[in-house]
């Protein structure tokens, strides 16, 4: 959530209708404005000094760059592949 605005930014869906919303905390509903990304948006960070959202699209190979105040969304192709591990094995 971020404090001033009282907002909270949800990410939700599958293909095609992969998407962040917005639920506006100070009266528990969600809002109509979403950002439509076209994949499960698997994680994603907000700038905190900036408007951007930035999100993890593993099924397009994407890093989508959401600009809050503008609605605009840029992609980042992802050219490596990176395997992660929990560090046990």
């Amino acid at each position: 959530m971020i404090p001033a605005t009282h907002r909270v930014y949800v990410g939700f869906g599958e293909d095609e209708t992969g998407a962040i919303g917005i639920v506006d905390a100070t009266i528990e509903r969600r809002l109509p404005e979403e950002y439509k990304l076209g994949a499960h948006p698997e994680s994603f960070q907000l700038e905190t000094a900036g408007p951007n959202i930035y999100v993890n699209l593993p099924d397009l190979k994407q890093i989508a760059v959401i600009n809050r105040k503008t609605g605009a969304i840029t992609r980042w192709p992802m050219t490596l592949e990176h395997k992660f591990s929990d560090g046990a094995g």
